[in-house]
Parts: C-alpha cells; structure tokens; sequence
C-alpha cells in the first residue's frame, strides 16, 4: 500500500505540505471497466491540505481552468505577483489559511489521463509530465471548509469537468472517501451545511448524515444558478442609467444630488457593519453575525464596492452610501461578483444597476474577459438586475446547499 501512496506522490509532485491521507479503496472505473484491455487499477487518494500553497501546487490548473466553478474554494489573492505565482501553481510563498482542502485523486491510464487534461491551461506542466508513465492522476473532487470566517460557511465542493463520475458508483466511492476523512478531522456539529453542484452535494450531505448522525434537513436551505457575462460593445446605456441616477432621490431640503464610486477600505468597517446588519435582518431567516468582524473580513479578502450620493442640504453636506457591491474574486482571466445591495428607501432609481455596469467596464476595460456570479433561483429582483446588465445563464446544473438541523443559516 506504501508503494501506491508514493506513486501518487511522485505524480501529483506533491510539496511537503500536503498529507496523502489513506488510500480508500480500488476505485470504480465505470465505462473503462467494460473494455478488456484497461486493467483494473488505481485506487483512490485522499490528501490533505492546510496551506494554500499545498492545495495550489497539487489541484491548482484544475481549479483554474474551471474558476466558475471552483470559485468557492480558491485561497485568496493578495498582489498581482501572488496571482501570477498562483496560476503558475509553484507558489510556496502564499500566506496560511485557515482553511481545510481534501482533495480526491484517482489514477488512470495515462492515454485516458491526457483525454481529460486536453483542456488543460499551458501552465499545468506539473501534470503533463506524468502522462509519460502507465499512470497518470485525475482530480476528481475537492472539499473544502472554513472555520476562519465570522460567519458560518457550509463545506464547499468542487468537481472539475473532465471527472470521471459519470455512475452513482463511482460518486459514491470518491465522496465516501472525503466524507470518512472529514469526520476524522472537524467536530461532527461544525459542519452547517454543504455547498456545491446539485448532485454532489446532496450525495455528500446524506452520506455526511449517515457517517456522523448530524441529521440532513429535509429542503436544500439555497438553490444557485450560475450567469455570466463578457465584454459586450460600448454602448449608451451606460450613460442613460447614469442620468436616470443622477436625478437624485426622494426626501429632504436637498439642493442637488451627485453620485461617485470607490473602493471600501478598513476606515469603512463600521459604515459597511451597519449596511450588513441591515442585510442579515432583511431575509427571511436572519441570521446572527459579528458585522464589525465579518465588514473587516470582506473589505481585506475582496473587493468592495461603495455607490455614494451627495447630499447637499442648506446647512450641511455628506457623502451616503446608497449601494455595494463587492467583487468576491479577481483572478487573472475572470472575476466574481459577491453581495450587491441597495438600501431600501431609495431602490428602484437605478443605482445597482449604475453600479453594476460601471465595475463590469472597468473590469473589461483592464483586461477581464468573464464575470460570473451565482443567482439565488426565485429572487427575481436579482435576476432582473443581471439580466439586464448583460448577464446570461449558464447551461450547467444547479448548485445547491443542504443544511444540518443542529445548524443555523449561513452567511457567505
């Protein structure tokens, strides 16, 4: 057994950092098992990783060439050199997190191996060089969990698409394998929900319920459909909302009414705790956070957004925040679009959508060529805002969230 966890050492090209866990079990090859001249191989690795590098060096152009998807459990970003080296998946020198990754691998034939990588980015060498042996890695899925937010996050689930894990058998293999090791390492009660492609995750949830007794609740808490968007031709559309804004809002002795957009920074924290106080409180299941706590925790791992209005009374003057949006993660190629909120006394003047369009073209216009974001399905207010800024849907399935009962909501 020793002599497989090294194999799958060596091809992954594993840093010292990362902990090849256990060996699960022989793994289900599905459609390859009918031919009679694939043998029957690999077995099934779980590794741990507690650094962002570990995870980076080992599952990194995987989760690069599908950030929509993987966007979740990426480490964040801090400089540009940080992005570069990230991409480059030889970085040693990101920061610790305090997240926790499993990553699932599988050997196959290499020839099998080298159809999956095809897609592969041109950085991903680590990986082209062990298809030169009979056997070469293939990431199945990656399992990630949080315990360094303010808030409660569920355990998020990535699974690239060249995985093969197209039969029940072969899912259940490879997600037994990251339940089993989970349930060594975190407290059966920190776990509140699961997140990630729609069949995944309620494979994972179940099979989370059946390992630890944490009972599953009987509705998904968050069903999410993905929409995108790439540079579009300029137009005047830009302009009219801007006009439509600038008319200013309702209320007050208010001379006239100007608009300006910036980037929060720490000096925001108790402007932005407030806005996400209101934000927590306007759901139908509020939920409970540290806003101080958690306004720091977004203004320093993304990018935040702050739409303000001037309001220019007789005797006074002041800039008020009337709409954010935050920018979740920038990579070198594609950027995601978090939170984006507008108070409730001055919606439906066009500021979100102001908002929205003037970062999208400043994203597209320093090099951007996609920005995706995850829409909750049934919130049409959200739908209408992306769709009409540009945004479309895409045709993969839904990702959804099953919670826990001994669990509250989440907030991430």
């Amino acid at each position: 057994m020793s002599a497989i966890v090294n194999r799958v050492r060596n091809l992954l090209g594993c840093c010292s950092e990362t902990v090849v866990t256990e060996i699960v079990q022989p793994a289900v090859m599905g459609d390859l098992e009918q031919s009679p001249t694939v043998p029957k191989l690999p077995y099934l690795s779980v590794q741990e990783h507690r650094t962002s590098s570990s995870i980076l060096g080992a599952a990194g152009p995987w989760m690069f060439a599908n950030e929509e998807s993987a966007t979740f459990l990426l480490p964040p970003l801090e400089t540009a050199s940080d992005l570069l080296a990230a991409n480059l998946a030889t970085s040693r020198a990101l920061r610790k997190s305090p997240c926790l990754w499993l990553s699932c691998w599988s050997l196959w034939p290499a020839e099998t191996a080298q159809q999956g990588a095809a897609g592969m980015p041109e950085e991903a060498g680590i990986h082209k060089t062990a298809l030169d042996v009979a056997l070469a890695p293939q990431l199945d899925i990656v399992a990630m969990i949080d315990q360094g937010r303010p808030a409660a996050t569920p355990v998020f689930l990535f699974v690239p698409k060249t995985a093969p894990i197209s039969s029940t058998d072969t899912l259940h293999a490879r997600v037994r394998g990251l339940v089993e090791r989970l349930a060594n390492l975190v407290p059966f009660d920190s776990v509140p929900s699961v997140f990630g492609p729609s069949t995944v995750s309620m494979t994972f949830s179940r099979m989370w319920e059946e390992v630890t007794g944490m009972k599953q609740r009987p509705e998904p808490s968050r069903t999410m459909q993905l929409v995108h968007c790439r540079p579009r031709p300029p137009s005047s559309s830009l302009s009219a909302v801007n006009k439509g804004a600038q008319e200013g809002i309702s209320g007050g002795a208010k001379v006239r009414s100007l608009l300006r957009i910036r980037v929060a920074s720490l000096e925001d924290v108790k402007e932005l705790a407030e806005l996400l106080h209101i934000m927590t409180n306007a759901t139908p299941n509020p939920v409970t956070i540290d806003a101080e706590a958690f306004a720091s925790h977004l203004i320093t791992s993304s990018c935040v957004h702050l739409l303000e209005v001037l309001e220019e009374h007789i005797s006074s003057s002041y800039w008020r925040v009337v709409s954010v949006c935050e920018i979740a993660r920038h990579g070198r190629r594609s950027a995601r679009v978090g939170r984006i909120y507008t108070l409730a006394d001055v919606r439906r003047q066009g500021y979100a959508t102001y908002l929205l369009k003037s970062i999208l073209d400043s994203l597209f216009q320093t090099g951007t060529t996609s920005v995706f974001a995850y829409l909750p399905v049934g919130e049409a207010r959200a739908e209408s805002l992306f769709l009409r800024t540009g945004f479309h849907y895409s045709e993969q399935e839904e990702f959804v969230e099953w919670a826990f009962e001994h669990a509250g909501p989440t907030f991430w």
